[in-house]
């Protein structure tokens, strides 16, 4: 009577523990189980442990805190190379597209040649002289190594004679150096001229010097060269 009260005892005290019935038999040394080999559980959900556990044996999922069984990471055979890691990604400065080389640059001049008529004309005169053509050429020479954009050639006068007198032969003259660089080729449509006759006089009328040095034709010219 006795031994089978002893035996309805352990079935009574046996049952009074939760198991963990979700947790399939493991092998949890340290951790109370019951006869399918799960851990019993108190009724609290802690686990039960037995009086050898240390903390080395928290492996069981559930228990102590452990929410994922441990999967072991197998070592790199000794075989295979390590690879050297891989360069830190830098941000590249954007693709700037430079524009293409223009060509090459001109640049505008603008020369004023002053031709004295005395040289160039006979006195009272509107045609070249063959030592003013001459010397015309040379300049003539000169800005055909040049592009000309455009000729203006003024003429001037003395005070000698009326102002209707003096400003009709400074066109003359005028017009006769536009013809001359017309016939060394030049474009009739880029050379002007223009008539001062006396009114701008460059020094005075009232001597010899003077008045020579105002009967004059002014040329000026807008050429373009390349940039050096």
């Amino acid at each position: 009577m006795r031994i089978r009260s002893n035996l309805m005892m352990a079935v009574l005290v046996s049952s009074s523990l939760p198991v963990m019935g979700a947790q399939p038999p493991v092998a949890a040394p340290g951790y109370v189980q019951d006869g399918s080999g799960r851990v019993v559980m108190s009724g609290s959900g802690a686990c039960w442990h037995t009086s050898d556990w240390t903390t080395a044996q928290t492996v069981v999922v559930g228990c102590n805190g452990v929410l994922a069984k441990a999967i072991p990471i197998p070592p790199v055979p000794s075989t295979a190379q390590a690879q050297p890691p891989a360069p830190p990604v830098t941000e590249q400065p954007p693709l700037v597209l430079l524009p293409p080389e223009p060509a090459r640059a001109t640049r505008p001049e603008v020369e004023k040649i002053t031709l004295d008529t005395d040289t160039y004309f006979d006195f009272d005169k509107a045609e070249l002289t063959p030592d003013g053509q001459r010397k015309l050429d040379v300049i003539a020479s000169r800005l055909r190594d040049m592009k000309l954009e455009i000729m203006v050639a003024v003429g001037y006068a003395d005070a000698i004679r009326t102002k209707e007198y003096n400003e009709n032969l400074s066109r003359r003259r005028a017009e006769a150096v536009k013809v001359f660089f017309q016939t060394r080729g030049f474009p009739a449509d880029r050379i002007h001229i223009d008539c001062k006759g006396e009114s701008q006089p460059i020094a005075n009328n009232a001597t010899r010097d003077g008045r020579a040095k105002n009967r004059r034709v002014e040329v000026e010219v807008v050429i373009t060269r390349p940039r050096e």
